[in-house]
């Protein structure tokens, strides 16, 4: 959840006097491919596209990276997760291959900037994202506090509910039911769970930094099945609890 750059060369642009005694360290993708960084964490100002000014920024600069997305005009990654996926590590020089794992003992957790800058404003913090789906300039936008319920993009009547919420790391929602509905008309519902947003043993995460839609192994038989029939799934739906308790709505 760190803000974190590819370039390595651009440590000798910031210089020394931003450096601080501690580094990022995440890694991703467990039983897969190895992939993620490490690297320095820096302190100072930033300015982001838009008029957006971060005046005590913590952000790293990768010294070595396997599978992050630095290539094809990307430069980083930013994250606006919970304090458990902000941990800082002291320094050290964990080499050029990725895949050995992070550091055992945090040195403690920093708040990266988009969180910090949500704090600052103490309103409901309020956060929204938009993609067009396609890579390039102006093909995203990042909306923070009114802004994200006052865009273009912003649909008041696609709004199912507000879900219960987790902040142990990831944004955790409790899925009640997963529906799969198929192009013939049949359907097969999954219920009970367990997903604890309290707990991140039994955690239901929504995650924009991940590129799939990942289902329990019953669920996605089920789809393998029903393509396997000649029947492909026509739809996938989840049912959320709301936050105050009952049904936020169905996400399809």
């Amino acid at each position: 959840s760190t803000l974190a750059f590819c370039d390595s060369g651009l440590a000798s642009q910031v210089g020394a006097a931003l450096r601080t005694d501690y580094m990022s360290c995440n890694m991703y993708n467990p039983g897969g491919a190895p992939t993620g960084y490490w690297g320095r964490f820096y302190q100072g100002a930033l300015n982001v596209s838009g008029g957006l000014e971060f005046h005590h920024a913590a952000y790293s600069i990768m010294e070595a990276e396997k599978h992050m997305p630095c290539t094809d005009g990307f430069q980083g990654i930013f994250g606006v997760g919970f304090r458990q996926l902000d941990l800082a590590f002291d320094y050290a020089d964990l080499g050029p291959t990725i895949g050995k794992g992070c550091p055992a003992d945090p040195a403690g957790a920093v708040v990266q900037p988009f969180m910090q800058e949500l704090q600052r404003e103490g309103g409901p913090e309020l956060l929204g994202i938009y993609w067009s789906g396609a890579m390039g300039d102006d093909e995203g936008r990042l909306y923070l506090e009114g802004a994200a319920r006052s865009n273009p993009h912003y649909s008041e009547a696609a709004v199912v509910g507000q879900a219960r919420l987790g902040e142990l790391g990831y944004y955790s929602v409790a899925v009640q039911e997963i529906a799969v509905t198929s192009a013939m008309g049949g359907s097969w519902i999954a219920s009970g769970l367990s997903c604890d947003p309290e707990s991140t043993e039994a955690a239901c995460i929504m995650d924009t930094g991940t590129p799939a839609l990942v289902v329990p192994r019953g669920v996605e038989q089920v789809i393998a099945d029903l393509a396997q029939d000649g029947d492909p799934a026509g739809s996938v739906s989840f049912s959320l609890a709301g936050a105050n308790g009952g049904a936020a709505g169905k996400v399809s």
